[in-house]
């Protein structure tokens, strides 16, 4: 995989969501709206 590119596959509708996508998360952080919790699940 050369440097800075996605995989084969990831085409151009699926970038432009994925950075739509991350557009709205760092929106919801920075605004409060949302949440961060981090959960470990352990198999016994």
């Amino acid at each position: 995989m050369a440097e800075g590119r996605l995989p084969a596959g990831f085409d151009e509708p699926f970038h432009d969501l994925w950075r739509y996508y991350l557009m709205y998360c760092e929106g919801g952080f920075r605004g409060g709206g949302i949440d961060v919790a981090q959960v470990t699940l352990v198999k016994r």
